[in-house]
Parts: C-alpha cells; structure tokens; sequence
C-alpha cells in the first residue's frame, strides 16, 4: 500500500523536474514570439493558450508542495483529505496535450491523404485520453481514500496504454515521413559533404522531439511505473513532465518551420499556390502540379525530376518533410 512518504516523493521529483522543462518552454515561446510576429492566429493562438495551461499547471504543483511541505508540514492528516491543487493537476494536463497535438495532428494530416487518416484515428484516441483523465479526476474528487491515484489503478493504466498506443501511431508515421524525406534529398544531392559531428546531434535532439519519440519514452516510462510500482503513484512524477514535452515539441515544430519565400533561394519546383512573385529567379521551365505539397516536378539544365521541398503550413511557413 502506497505510504505518505512515497506520495510526497513523488510529487516533489515530478515538480522539480517539471519546472526545468518549464523554463526550456517559456524561453522557447519568448524566442517564437520575437521571431514569428507574421505567423498565423491558429499558430499564436496555440502557443498563448499553452503557456497560460503550463503556467496553470507549475503553479498548481507549487501550491501543492508549499501547502504539503511549508504551511502544514506538521499535519501529516492533509494527504488523508488530498487538496483541490493536487487533483486539478491531472486534468490541466490533459488539456496541454489536446492543445497541442491538435497542432501536431493538423501539421501530420497535412502530409498526404494516408497521414490524414492516422491523424483523424490518433485524434479519436487522444479524445479517449481526456475522456479517461477526466474520469480519473472525477473519482480523485469523490474518494474517501488518503491514496486515491493508487486505488485507481485500472483508469491510470488504461490512460497510459492509450497514450502510449496514441504515441507509436503518430510518431511511427512522423518517422515514416522523415526517413522518405531523408531518402529522397539524398538521392537529390548524392556526393554531397557529409554533416559534421555537431550537426547530427542537433538533427537527432530536434528528429526525437519533433517526431514525438521522447513523449513516447516519457509515456511508455509513466505506464511502466504504473504496473510495476502499482502500490505508488511514482507514475505521476513522470507524468509531469511529459506534460511539459507536450508544449516544447509544439515550440519545436513552430521554430523548425521554413519562410515560403525562401524557397527562391534553390527549389526546383513548387506544387501549390504561392505568393505573388515567388517563383522569380528559379532557372529552367516549372511544371506545377496540385496540392498542399511544396515541392514537384521540373526541367532543370535538361534533366528532369521530382523533388519534394516542403508541406505548407500557412501562408507564410512549410515544414520540410527530410527535416524534423
């Protein structure tokens, strides 16, 4: 059975931790808001609403640690009564990730009708999350018990099990679409230098964020707690700062976007509409084609073929689908 000391634990490793992360996240968003003043309002709109939902969330986890730890360190009864911070804790979570893999959601469906689909399933199944969350939620309110996150053991690991299985399906089609985009520039640019040392280890730190493969680790880690320490809530300390991974891979995938009219500087071809004037300077004869893709098919110095350069996100940015 879970003890006083192992709830207190948990709660102070997960809010230390979480609130590094934080601080990653708040300079990620100052950055974005300096750099991107012309994005889209869906885009501003994702990241304001983020920051006000982590803020919600640090200052919740500090409320519950100042109350547990300061205030009433002496009266060890609290934890029999739980406090309204620690089981609104859960569920703002919950809303950092709809907030945000919504965005990733609509960047995947962009990607071609076959991501689109998985995106619509992975949006059923991230609703199931919530769905499960507020269950949980729910029943930490009306329980009588000092350990409600232990005793609701079964809500917890079908949450985790559907955000794992939510997690493989979205990072595994990112992945997929990356690695055609990798295979493609390479075929396109064969002999070129290789990168150096430093340089792959940026791309692998932005392929596993931008991908969603670490919230994945995060999650698979946060179920494993939960089944193998079953009579402790040592999941939850994990938990926090997947939530926290949630809104730096949203800041991630913002800040890896490409301008559209830098495409001027050495696309071959471009699929889609584009501004005014932004295919000026592009040697050899274009063949549009249709779609969201920027990218196609051309005619360059008497050699032809198909590249695809980037997916338009607005009307503004693209994301290159060999970058992460």
């Amino acid at each position: 059975m879970s003890s006083t000391h192992d709830d207190q634990s948990a709660l102070f490793v997960g809010t230390f931790f979480s609130v590094l992360f934080y601080g990653i996240f708040v300079h990620q968003s100052f950055a974005y808001f300096r750099s991107r003043p012309q994005d889209g309002t869906y885009a501003w709109f994702s990241v304001l609403l983020t920051l006000f939902l982590e803020t919600l969330h640090v200052a919740l986890a500090f409320h519950t640690c100042f109350t547990f730890f300061v205030n009433d360190v002496s009266d060890p009864g609290l934890w029999k009564h739980g406090l309204w911070s620690l089981k609104c804790l859960y569920v703002i979570g919950a809303c950092v990730m709809i907030v945000t893999q919504t965005y990733i959601l609509r960047r995947l469906s962009l990607m071609g009708n076959d991501t689109t689909i998985v995106a619509l399933v992975a949006l059923v199944l991230f609703v199931a999350k919530f769905g499960l969350v507020i269950a949980l939620t729910i029943r930490i309110f009306t329980s009588t018990s000092p350990h409600p996150l232990v005793d609701e053991f079964t809500i917890v690991v079908s949450t985790q099990a559907v955000a794992v299985a939510v997690d493989a399906l979205v990072s595994g089609t990112i992945v997929v679409v990356l690695h055609r985009g990798r295979t493609a520039q390479r075929q396109m640019s064969a002999g070129a230098p290789d990168h150096d040392d430093q340089e792959w280890v940026d791309r692998s730190v932005l392929y596993g964020l931008n991908s969603g493969v670490l919230i994945g680790i995060l999650d698979t880690l946060t179920l494993v707690l939960a089944v193998a320490f079953r009579d402790t809530p040592w999941w939850s300390a994990a938990n926090q700062i997947t939530v926290k991974l949630y809104a730096i891979t949203l800041l991630s995938v913002l800040h890896v976007r490409k301008p559209i009219d830098t495409l001027v500087a050495g696309v071959v071809a471009v699929v889609g509409e584009l501004p005014q004037g932004a295919l000026d300077g592009i040697v050899g004869e274009c063949e549009p084609g249709h779609g969201s893709s920027v990218g196609g098919r051309a005619s360059v110095g008497g050699a032809s073929g198909v590249m695809q350069v980037g997916v338009r996100d607005d009307d503004a940015y693209y994301f290159d689908p060999s970058h992460p």
